[in-house]
């Protein structure tokens, strides 16, 4: 089974709580006052980019976290669906 990139959601280290959804700049995390861990833009895409490619990437954890529910950690490039990405 492999994830679309949209439902892959990248953090500098592990996520408070171990929830991918938070740090993600939502506003329980401002309430918190928990640093946004979450990549976005340009960041998000290098951080995905290295992972595609085997390169080193320990200071991110990549997970599988749809807005409909279900967490799971990605720990392997294959568990990615590139094709639609858009990521070479």
């Amino acid at each position: 089974m492999s994830y679309t990139i949209g439902d892959v959601i990248v953090h500098r280290g592990e996520p408070h709580d171990g929830n991918p959804h938070h740090g993600i700049g939502s506003s329980y995390d401002k309430d918190a006052e928990r640093p946004f861990t979450a990549l976005i833009g340009d960041e998000r895409r290098e951080a995905l980019r290295k992972f595609k490619h085997g390169e080193p990437t320990s200071e991110f954890t990549y997970w599988y976290a749809p807005y409909s529910g279900g967490i799971r950690h990605i720990k392997h490039p294959v568990e990615i669906d590139w094709e639609t990405s858009g990521i070479k």
